[in-house]
């Protein structure tokens, strides 16, 4: 079973009429809204960048903090890896795409282009202070 999800946002320009996805992107005349949580308590906020050639970010995984990273610019390979499991998943992550990290998902991401994303979470920072297990998988 997966511990972690990958979801491409929905574009919706302003001539769609139907019925609109609550977390997706929304465009008109003047540009762009993206709605990356709904009726979700956020309890943190951080921006993140990703670098060619820099060491991987992350591997590490949490096991009280469910995550939120949605990539704003750039093009990363991501890894998962269930903490009881030795299989590890390689997914290219692009640009406008919402990734849920659960606990016990040890995930790392290294930049094929330059960019930078938008992390967040619900739990409180006291719950997380000390909440990173290290594990290389790239």
């Amino acid at each position: 079973m997966k511990n972690y999800e990958i979801r491409k946002l929905k574009v919706y320009d302003a001539s769609y009429e139907g019925e609109r996805d609550p977390i997706s992107i929304h465009t008109n005349h003047k540009g762009s809204l993206i709605k990356l949580s709904v009726d979700q308590n956020i309890n943190l906020i951080g921006i993140v960048d990703y670098k060619v050639g820099n060491p991987a970010r992350g591997n590490h995984y949490h096991e009280f903090k469910d995550e939120y990273i949605y990539l704003l610019e750039g093009k990363v390979n991501a890894y998962f890896k269930n903490v009881d499991s030795p299989d590890i998943d390689h997914e290219v992550i692009e640009k406008g795409t919402l990734l849920h990290i659960k606990p016990g998902c040890v995930h790392a991401f290294t930049a094929l282009e330059d960019g930078y994303a938008i992390e967040y979470c619900s739990n409180k920072s006291k719950e997380i202070e000390n909440d990173s297990y290290y594990e290389i998988i790239a």
